[in-house]
């Protein structure tokens, strides 16, 4: 449905587990990102779909820290029935910037499985290009739940709007994934 190139979306994202620390040992650790999509005609229609994190928290060892900006490619196209989420984003620590790199898969292999796809990433946490902690990230069914009712849409008050722009993000989300 037609609609200004100023309407979006905004939501939230979160994952949760423990990494691996490149010394040894394991870090708890979550993240949760708070992404915009500045204009939903503009995101639905690029090849590259992109969010912005704006802001959100990570938690490193029990130590929350504010998130300093990044982004998430979503469903890049990785092969005809693969596609990748990119998340890259930062952290200001007493150390210095911090940054994450994630990789969501989702691919076809046959089995059952999308819904582990999707709630799984493998992350590398480095700093000053030096490796401190990797592993593999999963999202809760309280984090999924809540991440569900941080959809907003932006850019409008008329209720005819909103509801169009959550239908035209769930519609392409719906998409992306019976490509998979």
């Amino acid at each position: 449905m037609p609609y200004p190139d100023t309407v979006g979306i905004s939501f939230t994202e979160a994952m949760r587990g423990q990494l691996d620390k490149a010394g040894g040992g394991k870090l708890p650790f979550v993240f949760r990102l708070d992404l915009r999509i500045p204009s939903m005609n503009k995101f639905r229609d690029a090849t590259a779909h992109v969010a912005t994190v704006v802001g959100g928290t990570i938690t490193w060892n029990g130590t929350a820290h504010p998130v300093t900006g990044g982004f998430v490619h979503m469903f890049d196209k990785a092969g005809s029935k693969t596609r990748v989420f990119d998340y890259q984003f930062t952290w200001d620590m007493p150390a210095g910037e911090t940054r994450m790199e994630a990789i969501k898969t989702l691919h076809d292999d046959h089995g059952p499985d999308l819904l582990a796809d999707l709630s799984q990433v493998r992350a590398t946490v480095t700093r000053s290009g030096d490796l401190l902690a990797t592993g593999r990230l999963g999202v809760s069914i309280g984090d999924l739940l809540s991440q569900l009712t941080t959809i907003t849409v932006l850019g409008t008050t008329v209720p005819k709007v909103k509801s169009e722009a959550t239908n035209d993000f769930f519609a392409f989300m719906n998409d992306q994934l019976q490509q998979v």
